[in-house]
This record gives structure tokens, C-alpha cells and sequence, in this order.
């Protein structure tokens, strides 16, 4: 279907132009590639009206770093210690599947400092809490999303999207959507410190498309 279109796009230019007589002005000519997936993360969520290629991809987020008792006493009111990242999405199919998974293991945090692998520290890891919010609205329940730190168990997963088949009315199967994951690792209890080191965890985006 989309080399008919382009190529009915083009004949018709190639037999306007021999007869075109008088003034003329130029004009550019755009052909956008259809049902290109688009699945990312990013610092941000995009502004309404975005178009996939302008949206920065991001790799990573990090809570802030615990270097002194100023540190802890820092977030100490609030209890956590504070982090975002937005997930993104602009894929096709008759109907499409995406949620999130944290972790790869028991824990959503694991201490990789190599000189703690046989600590108490490293065996238990750490847990955050995780809320989403969206500047856009849609087929995403907020309501039914996110889980507190002491309630996450391995493998549990956040459904942004879940259909079985698209809707009448998206009859094109194009799903666009974004959302903000603000994340809260809590601080330890009684004026507790973490045991020190360098802790590391994994956040996946994943998208099942039914053809």
C-alpha cells in the first residue's frame, strides 16, 4: 500500500509539471515512513504535538548520591530520595502491549561494589517506590498503576497499555503515548544510613504487537 501511494504521488507530479505554464513557485515535497516503531526513554515527556524523530532518547536515571549526614538530612522530611525518567512510545499493530518490568532479580536495586558480593548488604538489596503521572490523557488507568517499595516482588510489572485488539476508532492501530515515572527510594528508618556502595537496576520498556 505505501509504494502504491508513492507512486501515485509521484506520477501525478512528473505529468503536471510539462503542462504547467506562467509563474511558478517552489515547494518541498515530504514523504513520511509509516508503522516505524518508536519505543524510548527520555529525560522528559515530549510536549503535545512532538514528532517521534524530535524526542531525546535518555539511558539512565540516578537518585542523588548520599555522601554526608547533610545529605540524609537533605531528604530526611521527605522520607525518599527522589527520581524521574518518562517512557515513551509511537507504535503500530492491531493491537499492542506495553508495560514495565524493574529489576532483574529479587530487587529493583543490587549493590555492585565487587568487595561487597558476599555482604548482607548485597544479598538484600534495595526497593523504591514508583508512582506515574502523564501531561496527556488516554487509555492510561493512573489509578491502577505503580506500587510501593515494600510491596514490589521480583518480575511484577506497571501496564501502560494493554489491549487485545485496536480500537474502531484507531482504525490506523497507531498508538502514541507518554508518561513520567517518578521514583522514591525511602530512606532507612530511625535515622538509618544505607550500607555504603554503588547500587544499579534496570527499568524495561516493553512492547508485545499483535499482527
Amino acid at each position: 500500500m505505501r509504494k502504491l501511494l508513492i507512486f501515485i504521488v509521484l506520477s501525478a507530479v512528473s505529468f503536471c509539471l510539462p503542462a504547467a505554464a506562467g509563474p511558478s513557485v517552489p515547494f518541498n515535497l515530504v514523504f513520511n515512513k509509516q508503522n516505524e516503531n518508536v519505543l524510548t526513554f527520555t529525560e522528559v515527556e515530549p510536549a503535545l504535538g512532538t514528532d517521534s524523530e524530535a524526542v531525546d532518547e535518555a539511558s539512565s536515571v540516578s537518585f542523588p548520591s548520599l555522601m554526608s549526614e547533610a545529605d540524609y538530612e537533605q531528604y530526611r522530611e521527605a522520607g525518599v530520595l527522589p527520581a524521574s525518567i518518562a517512557a515513551y512510545w509511537d507504535v503500530y499493530g492491531e493491537g499492542v502491549t506495553i508495560y514495565l518490568t524493574f529489576g532483574s532479580g529479587e530487587y529493583m536495586l543490587m549493590n555492585a561494589d565487587s568487595d561487597s558480593s558476599g555482604s548482607e548488604a548485597y544479598k538484600k538489596g534495595l526497593n523504591y517506590n514508583v508512582d506515574i503521572s502523564t501531561i496527556r490523557s488516554g487509555s492510561i488507568n493512573l489509578g491502577a498503576v505503580g506500587f510501593k517499595a515494600e510491596d514490589y516482588s521480583s518480575g511484577d510489572r506497571i501496564y501502560l497499555v494493554g489491549s487485545e485488539e485496536a480500537p474502531e476508532s484507531n482504525a490506523s492501530g497507531r498508538v502514541v503515548g507518554s508518561v513520567t515515572l517518578n521514583l522514591g527510594l525511602p530512606l532507612p528508618a530511625e535515622n538509618g544510613i544505607f550500607p555504603s556502595g554503588q547500587y544499579d537496576g534496570l527499568i524495561t520498556l516493553n512492547l508485545v504487537i499483535m499482527e
